[in-house]
C-alpha cells in the first residue's frame, strides 16, 4: 500500500489538478507571513513562499512550518542565516541598520550554511523570536518573546533594548559555552556603557564580566558580535567568545551558524 501526497497547489489521483493559489503560494498572492500561509493552510509544509514586503514588494521566504524545539509551533518566517567565521553581519556591518536584502537565494532554504538577510528584517512585524546556533550537528534554539513592527525596528537605531532570559538561557545556545559571572548584560544592541570598542558587544545576546560593572566585558554569547579584550577574537560574529580569566567553563573561541526566525 502506497500513500501519494500531492505537491502544495496540486490535487487529484495522480496530482493532475491544480487549485486555486492560496496565500503565499503564487506571487500574484503574497501572505502577510509564515504564519498567514499556516493559518490559511495548516497541511502548508516547511519551504519557500511568496510573503508580502514593504512597500508593495513580494519576496520568496523560507517558512518553517514544524515545531521547533526550544521555540513552539510552526509558522516562523526566515529572516537571517549567520556565519560565525565571516564579518558580513558583524556587529558594525551597515545591513543591521539598512533595508538592504542579503544572498536572497539562501533565503528560499532552510538551515543550511549559507547566510542570507531577507526582507522579512524590515517589512514583518512579531511577538516572537526564535534564535537557534549550530555548532557541528548539533543546533541549539531559545525563543524571545518580543512585540515589535520589525527587527530593523529593534537594531537598526543602536539604542539598547534589555531581554530578561538569564545567563543560563543564553548559555544554552552552545553546549559547552562559557561566560564570567558577573554583568551579565543581555537584549538587544549589547554593549559597554563606556563604548570601548576592544570590550565585548553584540546585537543580539548578552556580554558578561569578571567584575560587578559592565566596563570591561570579556566575554559573550550572540549573534552580530564583536571585541577583542582579554584575547577574544573579533573575527566571531555569531557563537561564543570568553576569556580563560573567571569563565565558568574556560576559555571558549566558538563560532556558530546562527538563524533568525520570527512570528
Amino acid at each position: 500500500t502506497y500513500l501519494c501526497v500531492c505537491s502544495p497547489g496540486f490535487t487529484g489521483d495522480k496530482c493532475e489538478s491544480a487549485e486555486a493559489a492560496s496565500k503565499g503560494y503564487d506571487p500574484e498572492n503574497p501572505a502577510i507571513s509564515c504564519e498567514d500561509v499556516l493559518l490559511n493552510r495548516p497541511e502548508s509544509r516547511s519551504g519557500a513562499y511568496y510573503l508580502k514586503t514593504e512597500k508593495g514588494g513580494v519576496a520568496h521566504t523560507y517558512c518553517h512550518m514544524d515545531v521547533i524545539p526550544g521555540c513552539g509551533g510552526g509558522g516562523w518566517t526566515l529572516v537571517m542565516k549567520i556565519d560565525g567565521n565571516k564579518d558580513t553581519f558583524s556587529y558594525h556591518s551597515n545591513y543591521w541598520s539598512n533595508k538592504n536584502a542579503f544572498g536572497e537565494i539562501s533565503g528560499t532554504a532552510g538551515f543550511n550554511h549559507e547566510e542570507t538577510k531577507m526582507p522579512s528584517y524590515w517589512s514583518n512585524n512579531f511577538t516572537q523570536i526564535c534564535l537557534g546556533m549550530r555548532v557541528g550537528n548539533v543546533t541549539e534554539w531559545l525563543v524571545i518573546n518580543k512585540q515589535a513592527s520589525s527587527l530593523h525596528s529593534l537594531v537598526a537605531d543602536n539604542n539598547y533594548k534589555p531581554t530578561s532570559l538569564g545567563r543560563d538561557k543564553w548559555k544554552s545556545l552552545i553546549d559547552e559555552s562559557s561566560l564570567q559571572l558577573k554583568c551579565n548584560k543581555e537584549g538587544f544592541n549589547v554593549k559597554c556603557p563606556t563604548a570601548r570598542d576592544h570590550s565585548a558587544f553584540t546585537r543580539i545576546g548578552i556580554i558578561s564580566n569578571n567584575e560587578e560593572h559592565c566596563n570591561s566585558c570579556d566575554s559573550r554569547i550572540g549573534i552580530g558580535s564583536g571585541g577583542t579584550r582579554g584575547g577574544m577574537d573579533g573575527t566571531n560574529s555569531c557563537g561564543n567568545e570568553a576569556i580563560a580569566f573567571k569563565s565558568d567553563n574556560g576559555e571558549k573561541h566558538i563560532k556558530a551558524n546562527c538563524y533568525i526566525l520570527i512570528k
